[in-house]
């Protein structure tokens, strides 16, 4: 407390300021024990004495021990029976320790702040690339959207053969009014990299490559799309094909697509009405007849009833895509540290699993969660 504040309250109170004492008033009802000790053998004779709790409350503080002299001071207000004068000034020392407490826990975690993003800052900005350094950048651009730390980022980014991710971290830089000609440059490298990874997802039989194309800021491709949703029903995530092969439907009515979701099994999507009707419009554009499945028409046998034909579908019926059912987790072993870079089958299983979660948000009209 501020000594004209305490003295104030001092008058309000009735209360002669002998001195200006330390925080928890000591001067004011001075006691001629000397250290923490001395004090405390002091109340062990007397707990009672007041003055000598006074004394001890600022010896703590002096110490930066402001839990014990708070607990000093409060156990003398509960036992204060010496007058007005001494229990006011034990209430205001509590008071007084109480506000220095919160101030210097405050102050203590500010301090720890700034250390931990000092060394943020080291990580991001320093040559090193790996997980834990990219995240690092991440966080820090994310409230401190300087010109540095973008670059530092897309940099590592492109480092790791992720330049999709790099264009959705410059798009996130236009977007907080960070420009600068190194921007420009990076930016540059990012397309012409993304560009040879549409290519290589669109023509090869890999899905890890498709990751490094896959724009969050604008998945509205059907190229790319129908690519992925190819490779991800070869690999047997059936969901997550569907999802694929749907928006680019959606996007582009074409045979090629089309073709792909017809040949996708029905039995493996038994009762989802979307894919019922968005594989009837692909037979549809393929000319075909919405044939029964065979586990419609064994079904039927079954029941001794004919399956019926399904009703005529237009575009709109190409509605929104029901939430997924989520894909089971990778195996732990694609799990690598922060601290570590991924090895090349891990990288190729992590990527892998982020196209999986790519098509995961994908909504009809092509923004993602």
């Amino acid at each position: 407390m501020r000594a004209p504040v305490r003295v104030a309250l001092l008058v309000l109170l009735g209360v002669a300021p002998l001195a200006h004492g330390g925080i928890c008033l000591s001067d004011d009802a001075p006691h001629p024990c000397d250290s923490v000790r001395a004090c405390e053998d002091a109340l062990r004779a007397d707990a009672t004495d007041a003055a000598a709790r006074l004394k001890l409350c600022d010896l703590h503080v002096d110490r930066e021990e402001f839990v014990e002299a708070a607990v000093v001071v409060r156990r003398g207000v509960q036992a204060c029976t010496d007058g007005r004068r001494i229990c006011s000034l034990l209430n205001l020392a509590l008071s007084n320790v109480e506000e220095q407490r919160v101030a210097r826990e405050r102050d203590r975690g500010a301090e720890a702040n700034r250390r931990r993003r000092a060394a943020l800052r080291g990580y991001c900005l320093g040559g090193v690339t790996t997980d834990r350094t990219i995240s690092a950048c991440e966080e820090l651009v994310a409230d401190q959207p300087e010109a540095p730390l973008f670059a530092a980022l897309v940099e590592k980014l492109l480092r790791t053969e992720r330049p999709a991710r790099a264009l959705d971290v410059l798009q996130d830089a236009r977007s907080a009014g960070v420009s600068a000609p190194r921007l420009d440059a990076l930016e540059a490298d990012a397309r012409a990299r993304r560009a040879d990874a549409v290519e290589a997802c669109v023509s090869g039989d890999r899905l890890e490559v498709c990751d490094a194309a896959l724009l969050a800021s604008a998945p509205n491709e059907p190229e790319l799309l129908r690519a992925l949703g190819r490779l991800l029903a070869a690999s047997g995530s059936m969901d997550a094909a569907f999802r694929s092969l749907a928006a680019a439907f959606r996007r582009s009515e074409d045979a090629a697509t089309a073709t792909l979701i017809a040949e996708l099994d029905p039995d493996a999507f038994a009762g989802d009405e979307n894919f019922r009707r968005v594989r009837e419009r692909a037979l549809r554009v393929l000319g075909r007849g919405v044939a029964p499945t065979p586990r419609e028409t064994e079904v039927a046998a079954a029941a001794g009833d004919a399956p019926a034909a399904a009703d005529d579908v237009d575009g709109a019926a190409l509605v929104a895509i029901s939430e997924p059912t989520p894909e089971p987790p990778p195996p732990a072993s694609v799990s690598a540290s922060l601290d570590e870079t991924l090895p090349g089958d891990a990288a190729a299983e992590t990527s892998a699993a982020g196209a999986i979660a790519f098509s995961n948000r994908l909504l009809p009209d092509g923004r993602t969660h």
